[in-house]
């Protein structure tokens, strides 16, 4: 044991323990301590630039830890935040205490998408509806990203902001990432 005892060794390694919990914590702390935030402007920039992934890939990249930091419907201005999908050609086509859902005609991982919904309100929850069938936008995104997403059943668990797909009938999906207040 590289001459320590095992009293250290295994605190040692209940530090190493607390410092993983204490980064979970921090971690979720700054997913949802980024929602009640004004966004940057890099949202803009970033839509901006030539890349692989258009606008609305890059607002979903990271399939693991899926929520948007600077993206949500204001309801006191009535837009988006920074109305940058309002710049971008898109307004909101229903609003309520939860989302505001926008039409969209976009390319996400190589399927059309059809509708955006953002939170309007403190749940984070987003969703975009493509017309292609469950199986083949898991396909698509796994074909883009490595990452093959779960698909909605009865006995499905849904994970804090790990992203996943629900059916949408025969021709549509519903790629959906939520946070869960309080993790």
């Amino acid at each position: 044991m590289n001459g320590e005892s095992a009293e250290v060794m295994e605190c040692k390694q209940g530090n190493m323990k607390l410092l993983i919990q204490i980064s979970l914590v921090l971690a979720m702390i700054g997913v949802t301590g980024c929602m009640s935030q004004k966004p940057s402007q890099d949202m803009q920039t970033e839509a901006g630039r030539s890349g692989a992934a258009n606008w609305l890939e890059r607002q979903f990249a990271d399939l693991h830890r899926c929520t948007p930091s600077s993206l949500y419907f204001d309801p006191e201005t009535k837009a988006s935040n920074d109305r940058f999908l309002e710049r971008i050609g898109y307004q909101a086509k229903l609003v309520n205490d939860t989302f505001a859902k926008f039409d969209i005609a976009d390319d996400f991982y190589g399927v059309r998408a059809v509708q955006l919904a953002i939170p309007s309100g403190t749940n984070s929850i987003y969703e975009i509806r493509v017309n292609a069938n469950a199986s083949r936008l898991a396909d698509a995104i796994q074909k883009r990203t490595g990452t093959r997403l779960d698909i909605y059943r009865s006995t499905f668990k849904a994970t804090s902001a790990v992203a996943y797909i629900i059916p949408d009938g025969d021709d549509g999906a519903r790629f959906v990432c939520a946070t869960f207040v309080g993790e």
